[in-house]
Parts: C-alpha cells; sequence; structure tokens
C-alpha cells in the first residue's frame, strides 16, 4: 500500500514541478522582498474583478459482465479549468498556465486509472477478497478568483486495493497577470514565526488529538523540514487571508483526517511579505466545496476561524432524504423530501449584505438540473428554497459541450441555465444574482437559447421582424425548406428566431404543449424534437 501512496505523491510532485515560480518578487509585485512598493503605490490600478471560468469534466470506468448484474471494476474521473473565452483574450499567460495544469493533470489521472486497471485484473484473478471499483478522482474547486488570483484546490480520492484508498488536497495559485504560481514562499516573510503560530493554533484546536501529531512527537524539531519544505507548502488564499493544507501524514496520523488552518492577513503582517494580495479585496465571494472535504475561512466575519462541510448519504438508488452540515464544532441535519443526486456542485456564497449561503447544485433523471439554497449562520443551516437550473458559461466549439458548465465566482453575475420545451427541447440561460431570500434573481425576463442549431420550416408562417431591443420593424414570410436558429424566448409567449440574413423573426407562442402558433401546433411549423 506504501508503494501505491508513494507513487501517488510522486505523480502530483511532478504536477506542482511544471509550475515552479520565479523567486520573491516575481508575480507582477505580489511576491516578496522588492525596493518598488513606491512605484506601486503610484500606479493607479483598475478595481478588482471576478474572473469567468468554465469547467469540464472527463471519466471512463470498466464494468464486468456477471450475467445478470454489471459491476464496475474501477473508473476515474477528473476535471480543468478554463477561462471564458473574453477572459481568455485579457489574461494569456493565465490561460496557458492553466491548459498545462489541466493536460498534467489529464495525463497523470489516465497513468493512474490504467495502473489501477492491471491492479484490478490481478486482483479479480487472485484468490484475495477484493473491494471494487479502483478508482481515481480529481476534481477543481475555484477559493478565489479575481483579477489578482487564481486560487484552486484540486481534492484527489483515489483507491487501488488494500485496507484504505488515499485523499488529499493539492491547491495551486496563480498571479492573474503573469499566469505564474505563487508559492508559499512568496508570500511568507517570517517562516519561523509562521511555524510557531501554526503549532500553536493546532495545539488549541486539537488539544485533544495532540498525540496523532506524529511530525511533533518524533523527539525532533519538525521546524527544519518544515524550512526545507516551506515552498511546497498547501495553501489557498481566501479574500482577506489563507488557509494552509495539510493532507493525511503531511503532520498527523491518518486517523486525524485532512486539517486545515487559517491566517488572516490583518494583525498578521509581519509574517507576509510586503504585497498587494490582500489590498483592494472582494468582501463577496463564491468558492467552490467538495463534498465531505472542510473548507476554512473567517466566513463570519466573526475574527475566528470557521469550518464548513456539506455531506450526503445516499441509497443504493442514489436517493437523499437529508443532507448533513458541520458548522463549526457543531453538526446538523436537514432532512427533506426524497429526491435523487447523480452528481453534484456545492458552492459557499456570501452576498454584499454579509448573508451566507450554500448553493446545493445537482443532477437528477433526464439530465435534470436543480439547486437548493440554505442560509448559513453561526447556529446552523436553514433550507430557503430550490431552484431549477445549473451554471453556465459559453463552452467551446466541441462535440464534448455537454461536459462543459459554468463556474460561480460572482454572487451579482452569473448565468442560470435551464430546459425550455418552446421551441422544441432545449436549454436556455440568463443573467441573475442572489437575491435578498438568498435564492437566484433573472436581472430580465429575456433568455438567451445556450445553443444556436438551425431549424427547417415545414410550414409557411407570417413573422414579426423585430430589432435587438424586441420592438417590431416589419413582417416577413417564411417558407417551407427555410433555415432558422433560435434566439431568445421569454419562455412564456414568444421566440425570436434568427434568419439566415441576419435579421430577427418573432413568433407568439402558447405556454403549454403542444405549443401552439395560432392554434397548429408547432411541430407541424418547424422541424423540432422534444425529450420523453
Amino acid at each position: 500500500m506504501k508503494k501505491r501512496i508513494l507513487s501517488l505523491l510522486l505523480v502530483m510532485a511532478l504536477i506542482m514541478s511544471v509550475f515552479t515560480g520565479c523567486g520573491k518578487g516575481g508575480f507582477g509585485g505580489i511576491g516578496g522582498n522588492t525596493n518598488n512598493a513606491g512605484d506601486d503605490d503610484e500606479i493607479e490600478e483598475d478595481a478588482l474583478t471576478y474572473l469567468s471560468l468554465r469547467k469540464y469534466t472527463d471519466g471512463d470506468s470498466i464494468y464486468d459482465d456477471n450475467g445478470d448484474t454489471y459491476e464496475c471494476r474501477v473508473k476515474y474521473s477528473y476535471a480543468g479549468l478554463e477561462l471564458s473565452d473574453e477572459d481568455a483574450k485579457k489574461y494569456p499567460a493565465l490561460a496557458k498556465s492553466l491548459e498545462e495544469l489541466n493536460k498534467e493533470i489529464a495525463i497523470s489521472t489516465k497513468e493512474e486509472y490504467d495502473q489501477y486497471a492491471a491492479w484490478s485484473e490481478e486482483a479479480k484473478d487472485s484468490d484475495e477478497e477484493t473491494y471494487f471499483p479502483y478508482f481515481v478522482e480529481r476534481d477543481m474547486l475555484v477559493r478565489r478568483a479575481d483579477s489578482k488570483i487564481l486560487s484552486l484546490s484540486i481534492p484527489i480520492e483515489n483507491y487501488g486495493g488494500g485496507a484504505h484508498g488515499w485523499y488529499g488536497d493539492y491547491p495551486i495559485s496563480f498571479d492573474v497577470e503573469t499566469g505564474k504560481e505563487i508559492k508559499f514562499t512568496d508570500i511568507v516573510r517570517d517562516m519561523r514565526g509562521m511555524y510557531d503560530l501554526v503549532t500553536d493554533i493546532l495545539q488549541v484546536k486539537y488539544e485533544d488529538e495532540w498525540e496523532m501529531f506524529i511530525s511533533y512527537m518524533d523527539g525532533q524539531d519538525p521546524y527544519e523540514a518544515y524550512i526545507t519544505e516551506a515552498a511546497e507548502q498547501g495553501f489557498y488564499f481566501n479574500n482577506k487571508g489563507i488557509t494552509l493544507v495539510f493532507n493525511p501524514y503531511d503532520i498527523a496520523a491518518y486517523a486525524a483526517g485532512a486539517i486545515e488552518v487559517y491566517i488572516p492577513y490583518e494583525g498578521h503582517e509581519d509574517l507576509f511579505w510586503d504585497c498587494d494580495c490582500f489590498d483592494d479585496v472582494k468582501d463577496t465571494f463564491a468558492v467552490g466545496i467538495k463534498l465531505n472535504q472542510v473548507y476554512t475561512n473567517d466566513f463570519f466575519d466573526d475574527g475566528y476561524e470557521n469550518n464548513f462541510s456539506l455531506y450526503i448519504a445516499p441509497n443504493e438508488w442514489d436517493c437523499v432524504s437529508a443532507i448533513y452540515f458541520m458548522i463549526d464544532d457543531a453538526n446538523y441535519t436537514v432532512e427533506m423530501s426524497d429526491f435523487y443526486v447523480f452528481s453534484s456542485d456545492i458552492y459557499l456564497i456570501k452576498t454584499e449584505d454579509g448573508k451566507i449561503y450554500c448553493y446545493f447544485m445537482y443532477s437528477e433523471f433526464n439530465d435534470y438540473h436543480a439547486g437548493k439554497v440554505f442560509e448559513i449562520t453561526s447556529k446552523g443551516p436553514e433550507e430557503v428554497g430550490d431552484f431549477a437550473g445549473s451554471f453556465w458559461m459559453t463552452y467551446p466549439d466541441t462535440e464534448d459541450w455537454w461536459s462543459y458548465h459554468g463556474i460561480m465566482t460572482d454572487p451579482k453575475n452569473f448565468y442560470i441555465e435551464k430546459y425550455t420545451d418552446i421551441f422544441g427541447t432545449t436549454g436556455i440561460h440568463s443573467l441573475c444574482y442572489v437575491g435578498s431570500d438568498g435564492l437566484p434573481v433573472e436581472y430580465d425576463d429575456t433568455y438567451d437559447f445556450s445553443v444556436q442549431y438551425d431549424v427547417s420550416v415545414l410550414k409557411a408562417l407570417e413573422v414579426e421582424i423585430v430589432d435587438e431591443d424586441g420592438k417590431t420593424t416589419g413582417t416577413a414570410t417564411l417558407n417551407p425548406g427555410d433555415t432558422v436558429s433560435p434566439l431568445r424566448t421569454d419562455n412564456e409567449t414568444y421566440v425570436d428566431l434568427l434568419l439566415k440574413d441576419g435579421s430577427i423573426a418573432r413568433i407568439h407562442v402558447t405556454n403549454e404543449f403542444p405549443f401552439e402558433i395560432d392554434g397548429v401546433e408547432m411541430q407541424e411549423i418547424f422541424d423540432i424534437m422534444y425529450a420523453g
């Protein structure tokens, strides 16, 4: 088992070695011991903006046919992250760094999957008791995403036989302008002071489990090792500080689990290089959360470290009847009507009014996507409602469009996509913000179709011609054989179609299936299809 753990750590070390830093002060003024602070003060910088990002996933699996049943023997999945097309043009170096990171993660995941596939074959052919599936999973979570810093977590889970698998988090952060990785030593100046502070926090936080902290109990001063490996110390940025990440076995026994320590910048400025990481920061945020993984930050703004995690317990049919929360040191259970969860994305969100919400996004049958919203306070979670849809972002021209979805980074600007049948079954999206009750609110009543595709006209139809603002400018006739593309809709009364000459035709429809135009069913006029 040790060989398998070491091989994983070696793979991750190779991934991270691709993004070595350029020394202190090498990240557009973010890094350390420089003498140009006065020059930086004279430069008037633009206000911070949020990055726009999209996420894609890939995976595969091997199933064994056992006659009446299929058993998954080995599987893999991984996620990658890309800037939106607009931000990729604005920050080309960062786009390149993400491209390289995505490539390395894909290669290492598939190599590990191939190894597990071979091991699973050996285990299947042996007389040993085996537990399938063997698997490797790598996700990508956004912890901070603004025009200064992109900070990510890369949580990993795997199992390749033996008593237990492995899990960990390998965060990585980039300077947005230069695309270079920000190392721990690029922001921390006083390593001894940081070590002492972290030790003090751990001794209080884990007072009853201190005997499990093996690096402190081996009779040696772990500070020397800490200094030696300081550049590789895992951490992610928050809006007002950093969170240090210690994976199992880093400083404590496996039973202690993953350990995170939040270090606020305010009050500890002497530990950091003179940098602008925490100047003019955003008070709002939207951070990705992984099931069963703790997120650590002072998100209540109470001056203390706050911890949050969420988990579910689906039955064998993927049905869920409760969501379980951990907030600081307390556990809570929210019972609810049964619903199915085939996949999920979770966000912890802070809005301008200081409220904290959890968005639990999930997929159900027939690619149905929805979200449940909870307000999070120090007294526990409270369910405030739900909504249909998922986060959306434009994706590249690819046949694998279904593997892309949006990332929420700005509580005031994000797209929700939902399905509609108003012009065949397809997706529509609208720009939204988090409302005063925590639920998404659309800025207007117009939805854009997520995919533009050609639809053939089957029967002649008189239509209005409208401008970009929806004002009628004339009329036209659609004839059999013409092709149109769905453009936008209010999802109730009309659909705007893009014609081949670039003009926009509006058709008025009923808002219930079978959807009619002047008493004629839509499918008699257009070559469209409905799911189900």
